[in-house]
Order: structure tokens, then C-alpha cells, then sequence
């Protein structure tokens, strides 16, 4: 009989612990750049009083979310915004981030160096009762790969809370030496054309 309770007991603790853990992975599908993407997760009670619930049907018993949007590109231009409007402890999310990693782990804590590519964005809040919060990571370039846009936050509203993002890839601007490179290339072609005519006169 011990050992059947020890059993059971141990079932209900990794059930506990898978259902605490279930943050959202979605599989973004980036098509021929330039390409702009608009996702978002939104939060509700699944009763009055119980566990919030997302939109894909995850249940968290806890309040932080760590929500991964996956995503694989040719070299690349990438830049993000992240909104969210709450309504104070009615409906709302409190302390949203978002950052830029290579790979496809899921990660909670810090990101290695040569991983990270954008840490947790600035964030703006308008006012404290109706407030919007903004996350922006700026215009970032990336080699071709898979990574990882991560957007974390705490469910603060009674009823829940939501928010949107948009990833925009596009083709990569050349750098000021690609330029030099690419004048340099025509003016060496443009002068064998010239001696090439010459000789044909």
C-alpha cells in the first residue's frame, strides 16, 4: 500500500510540475522577404477563481509567462514590437519583455553570449490604472538560422490579460564597405570595357 501511494504521489507532483511549466511555443513560418508577421497570446480564467488558460488551451498555475515564437530565415534584417493594453488588477499583464535568441530551446534564465542576440527590450508604460506597454527591439541582423523570439510577462488582471507583436524580416542593407566593393567592381569592369572597345576602333 506504501508503495502505491509513493507512486501515486509522485504521478501528482511531475503532473503538478508539467502543468506550472506549460509556456507557449509557436512555429513561425517566414516566407519570401520582406516578411511581416502579427501573433499574440491572450489569458482567461478557466472559472472564476481557477488557473488561467491561454489561447491555444495551456494551463498556467502560476502568473509569469515565457511565451517562445520560433522562427527560421535566410540573412536577414529582424525588428519587433510587442503591445499591451491593461485595465489595472482588472485585465491586464504587468512587467512584459521581449528578446532575440539563436537556437530553439526553451529558456527561462539568462542567455549565453553566444546565443543572445537581443536582450529584453525597452519598455515604455503610458499611466499607471490604463496603461499601454511597449516593447521594441530595434532593427537587428541576422545570419541565416533558426531563433527564437521570446516574450515573458505576469498575468496581473483578475480576468486575465492579452497582448500582439509583430516580427518584420527583411533582406539585409549592404554595409558602406559592400558599397565601396560594389563601385570599385563596376569602375574595374566599366575600364575593361572601355579597353575592349578601344582595340575593337
Amino acid at each position: 500500500m506504501k508503495h502505491l501511494i509513493k507512486f501515486f504521489l509522485m504521478v501528482s507532483i511531475s503532473i503538478t510540475s508539467l502543468i506550472a511549466s506549460a509556456d507557449t511555443t509557436q512555429t513561425l513560418t517566414i516566407g519570401s522577404l520582406p516578411s511581416t508577421l502579427s501573433f499574440g497570446n491572450s489569458y482567461n480564467r478557466s472559472s472564476n477563481s481557477g488557473p488561467f488558460i491561454d489561447v491555444q488551451g495551456n494551463l498556467f498555475t502560476g502568473t509569469t509567462f515565457y511565451d517562445d515564437f520560433i522562427f527560421t530565415i535566410p540573412d536577414g534584417t529582424a525588428n519587433s514590437l510587442t503591445s499591451s493594453i491593461s485595465f489595472g488588477d482588472f485585465f491586464g499583464l504587468d512587467n512584459l519583455r521581449a528578446r532575440i535568441y539563436s537556437g530553439s530551446t526553451h529558456q527561462t534564465g539568462t542567455i549565453a553570449l553566444d546565443e543572445r542576440v537581443v536582450g529584453w527590450g525597452n519598455t515604455a508604460v503610458l499611466n499607471s490604472f490604463t496603461s499601454v506597454t511597449t516593447v521594441i527591439l530595434n532593427p537587428t541582423l541576422l545570419t541565416a538560422g533558426t531563433y527564437t523570439l521570446q516574450i515573458k510577462g505576469d498575468i496581473v488582471g483578475t480576468n486575465g490579460g492579452t497582448y500582439s507583436s509583430v516580427l518584420n524580416v527583411t533582406t539585409p542593407v549592404p554595409e558602406p564597405e559592400s558599397y565601396g566593393m560594389l563601385i570599385a567592381g563596376l569602375s574595374l569592369v566599366s575600364i575593361i570595357a572601355r579597353r575592349k572597345s578601344k582595340k575593337a576602333f
